[in-house]
Parts: C-alpha cells; structure tokens; sequence
C-alpha cells in the first residue's frame, strides 16, 4: 500500500519516479546486540600476511562487527542505521502509521524503503537532488527508472482519458506468475503427474445495475464470456496418490 502511495505521488503532473539500491546494505551498518566472534578459515583469509599471522592458531576467531546478512540482529541493525542516515539527509518519517516511509520538505520528495529497495517520487527535476542528498549518507546504485520491484514489474505510462493527459502504473505479475507454472510443471513430472494446461479467461464481467448474472449459479460461462479481460492458465487438480510424491519432489529441488 506504501510503495502504491509512492506510485501515485510520482504519477502527478510534473512528478517522476526512480529506484535504486543500497549498496551490500546490511554491511553498511555495525552489527548491535550481543557480541558475535566468528569462525575465519585460514584458507579463505586474502592477506598473506594475516594468513601468515594466524597460521599458528587452530582455530582462530574474530569479532563481528558489521551487521552480516544471515545474523539475527542483522536487518535491525541496518534498519536502524538507514534511519538515522536518512533523517540526517532531510527525509522525515511520516509517521508509525507509515513505516519507511519519508519526505523531503524542502526538495517536495516521498521515499519509500523495503530492506535496501529505495523508491522516489516527486518533481523531476529534483530527484537528482534527492538521491545525491541520500549517496551522501548511504552507499547506493545508480538510480534507475522505476521497473522490477518488490517482484513485481511496474511501467508507467501516458494515457489520454476524457481528452486530460494522465500517467497510469501498470503491475505486471505474468513473469511470476510464468515461473510458478513452470516451478508447477517440473515438480509434476518428477513425480509422474500428467500435467494439462487449458487456457481460460480471467472471469470479470462488465458492470452491471443491481445483481449482476456473475452472482447466480445459472450466470452465463465466464471463460468464453464477451466480457472476460486476461488470459490465466487452469491447472487439473492433483490426483490423492501424486500429493505425498509431489511434497518429496519439492523438498529436494
């Protein structure tokens, strides 16, 4: 819902919208909590001349400092940093109710951020600003226009309704939604289940005054209805002997 607000901030007349990534995000923060020592195999280690420090340990430890994706205290740790950072960079929280969520008063920008995903909206020719007032703070990527976020590949587009210009957002999931039928198909051969695919329209109908017919039993077939939007796939349904192989298959791939 956030991240859809963002959507809409950048959508506006003389807004844009861009995405970037916080370089190695967690790394950029010291790890809080409890001391953590870790294991070091000499063999891993790049400096000939730690490796030659530490050859005469069996087992050398050393302490972690940095908040290393896989630690529990890890995403905190990095969440807590981001925020410090971007509150010194002018970004304000908008408040619990919108967590991650920031604006820039001054240069009139949004932000939203998931884990080390960032999104700005607002005027276009401030984003610039926005994003150099952030590199300042944080290690980022190169901003790019906005597309594959959060799994989903968004496209902004320009449309004319009622003859008024409007830019519109489109999610598109079909790559996803493409990759688990396939994952659905791999996992059903190796367990011997013929898989067959039907093509079937998405069931909308037009609006409709009242109770429309989608409502009754009896309503008109719904996937070769005048009304249906999409192509979807239909699965056949597992049979009861393929259910126990199938969650095998899917534990080993």
């Amino acid at each position: 819902e956030i991240s859809r607000i963002n959507d809409f901030y950048g959508c506006l007349p003389g807004h844009h919208q861009q995405q970037a990534d916080g370089v190695q995000a967690f790394i950029q923060a010291c790890l809080i909590g409890d001391e953590c020592w870790i294991f070091l195999p000499i063999s891993e280690l790049s400096s000939a001349a730690v490796v030659a420090l530490w050859a005469k340990f069996k087992a050398p430890v050393t302490k972690m400092l940095k908040a290393l994706c896989g630690h529990p205290d890890a995403p905190t740790s990095w969440e807590m940093k981001c925020d410090a950072e971007l509150k010194l960079a002018k970004f304000i929280p908008l408040g619990p109710e919108w967590p991650s969520t920031y604006f820039h008063e001054a240069l009139k920008l949004m932000l939203t951020v998931y884990v080390d995903d960032f999104k700005l909206a607002g005027p276009a020719e401030l984003l610039e600003a926005g994003w150099r007032a952030i590199g300042e703070r944080i290690e980022m990527e190169p901003a790019t226009e906005v597309g594959l976020h959060l799994g989903c590949d968004q496209k902004k587009v320009k449309h004319v309704i009622g003859g008024v210009p409007v830019s519109l957002m489109i999610y598109d999931m079909s790559d996803f939604l493409r990759q688990c039928f396939l994952r659905y198909q791999e996992l059903a051969a190796a367990v011997g289940c013929p898989t067959i695919m039907k093509k079937a329209y998405t069931p909308f109908l037009p609006a409709a005054e009242g109770r429309g017919p989608a409502r009754d039993a009896s309503g008109p077939d719904l996937e070769s209805g005048p009304g249906g939007r999409g192509i979807s796939l239909e699965l056949e349904p597992l049979q009861p002997q393929h259910t126990g192989a199938l969650a095998n298959a899917a534990a080993s791939i």
